[in-house]
């Protein structure tokens, strides 16, 4: 019986030698006694949704716009009214808008005839236009066609 009492007894000071090494060791690596542990690595936390733009609608295009330049003193505007129509300095027609996709159809021209007045001619093939638009909160929308951007505000 003492000799099993005897290996029983090496047995408890071997482990508790290995635990107070694999203690040591810990504090030389500077790690709390995790140094020779595994980690498991943290939970994959799922990326942060980037926030959306509003979406622009009919109605926040809705109204009179020109250069921001101008201050709203100007004959050079854009007017986009509810029922979808459209007129600017010299042109009018259609207006839609699809996500920040802006579609113009000129269906009309101005012109002066030689006694100085004021003619409208209905064009025979529409002109189609589109631009991507962005507003922000400050009544002020961007307006791109290709690389050129024109900056106009809300003048009513």
């Amino acid at each position: 019986m003492k000799a099993k009492n005897l290996v029983i007894l090496l047995l408890a000071l071997a482990m508790l030698l290995g635990g107070i090494l694999w203690y040591l060791n810990g504090q030389k690596a500077g790690d709390d006694t995790t140094a020779t542990r595994p980690q498991t690595p943290p939970a994959e936390q799922p990326a942060k949704p980037e926030p959306e733009e509003p979406t622009i609608t009919s109605m926040m295009l809705t109204g009179t716009w020109a250069p921001k330049t101008s201050n709203c003193e100007t004959d050079d505007i854009w007017q986009y009214r509810a029922d979808g129509t459209m007129a600017t300095f010299g042109a009018d027609g259609t207006w839609s808008i699809d996500g920040e996709t802006l579609t113009e159809t000129v269906t009309r021209h101005m012109y002066e005839n030689p006694d100085g007045a004021e003619v409208w001619q209905e064009l025979e093939t529409p002109e189609v236009y589109s631009s991507t638009v962005s507003i922000d909160g400050t009544g002020q929308m961007s307006k791109r066609i290709g690389e050129e951007e024109l900056i106009l505000i809300k003048c009513a």
